[in-house]
């Protein structure tokens, strides 16, 4: 069966699971669904530590000629033993699907045909490549008993109840307003969720946090993504909803980590697929402010590359396209492209351009257009109003 993120806390996802195939890049999200099922299935008594690194756990347990002490064993050991029930639970295998052959993912798929009773088979894909034609499996869509879980994109509502759960997990309650502002500060971090809730019950004495407390905890703590930043940009300056500020502190914030060279690259890989929308919001393709069928949209489009996307995503990027103009995505693009384009740029240099790249990016809508083309070298504004002055002393002159 096909399950998305808002099953991960339902408990009717894991009842009779005899696979589960997680897919997404977030570690925590796919730590609730490994430990959910370990809890449910296994009953050894044994002292691993359920915080998985799937590498670290294919890595033992390859070199593990026993399973005496857990239920818990690699792919090859968990086909051989799957047939003889386990007297402490299920049989468990945890592996990362980047770490299998195309023989042992073939073997997989097999058993996901027919999977036992006795055991529990859990794969991790963290890439899209790595889980796209599973989606279309017909075997996983029509079982009841094998399932792929995508976790890739995360909703706001169950997030919410999963952070109150770290909380309750340490005896503590959150008040719901607590809980939104932790979210706001911590972004799309979401693998670092779970560290800083440690970190705040470990300094906190009461077993219940407001708001106020929240806001003292967290004062310290805010993490942007690129996606933040793009989501800033595009509001026009005029508006009433941009903040200057903010779009400044995640500029700084994103430095902090990476170099101005990466994230301006990464951001043009971001607006190339905003203009390849926007152009198709513009020829009528894809409607925008309207419900609209996914399927036709995509029949109609007849590009190659849209036949197998995701249809959570297509609709995302094109309402993300739809928020600014195709002319505004374009100059956005050519103000970065002069900061990375000349490969004869010293790296310290480059580093300095790719900087002031992004910061003129963010006023960008400020500036008129002539003022705009002569800020990124298409044309000189100045020389054109030198040539008008010389115009009209001309005509006087006559």
């Amino acid at each position: 069966m096909k399950l998305v993120f808002k099953d991960i806390l339902d408990e009717k996802t894991y009842s009779n699971t005899r696979v589960m195939i997680i897919t997404g890049p977030y570690v925590v999200f796919n730590n609730i669904v490994i430990d959910t099922l370990v809890d449910m299935y296994d009953t050894s008594d044994d002292n691993y530590d359920t915080e998985y690194d799937i590498d670290e756990f294919d890595d033992f347990m390859s070199t593990s000629e026993s399973v005496d002490a857990s239920n818990r064993v690699d792919l090859k050991t968990f086909f051989d033993v799957i047939g003889t029930p386990s007297i402490m639970g299920k049989w468990i295998c945890i592996t990362n699907i980047a770490m299998l052959g195309q023989k042992q993912i073939d073997a997989v798929l097999e058993y996901i045909k027919k999977p036992s009773e006795n055991g529990v088979l859990i794969i991790v894909a963290n890439e899209w490549n790595e889980y796209k034609s599973l989606l279309r499996n017909k075997t996983l869509n029509n079982s009841n008993m094998a399932h792929i879980i995508q976790l890739s994109f995360p909703r706001t509502d169950v997030i919410k109840e999963i952070v109150k759960q770290m909380f309750l997990e340490h005896r503590i309650e959150v008040s719901h307003d607590a809980v939104e502002l932790f979210m706001w500060h911590m972004g799309k971090e979401y693998d670092k969720y779970e560290s800083t809730v440690q970190e705040i019950c470990r300094c906190i004495k009461e077993n219940k946090i407001n708001r106020s407390e929240m806001a003292n905890f967290m004062k310290d703590i805010q993490y942007y993504s690129l996606d933040d930043l793009v989501d800033e940009i595009i509001k026009p300056i005029q508006s009433s909803k941009t903040n200057r500020k903010k779009v400044v502190r995640i500029i700084a914030s994103l430095l902090e980590d990476k170099k101005a060279t990466n994230v301006v690259r990464e951001l043009l890989k971001i607006i190339d697929t905003e203009i390849e929308y926007r152009v198709l919001i513009n020829k009528g393709y894809i409607p925008i402010g309207i419900r609209y069928s996914f399927k036709e949209v995509i029949d109609n489009i007849q590009i190659d590359k849209f036949k197998n996307i995701n249809e959570f995503k297509f609709r995302r990027e094109a309402q993300l396209a739809s928020k600014t103009s195709l002319r505004d995505w374009c100059y956005m693009k050519i103000i970065l492209n002069e900061a990375v384009k000349n490969n004869r740029v010293s790296g310290a240099r480059k580093e300095m351009l790719c900087k002031e790249a992004l910061y003129r990016l963010s006023i960008r809508s400020t500036l008129s257009d002539n003022r705009i083309k002569n800020l990124v070298g298409e044309d000189n504004a100045l020389n054109k109003e030198i040539e008008k002055i010389d115009n009209t002393r001309r005509r006087e002159n006559e």
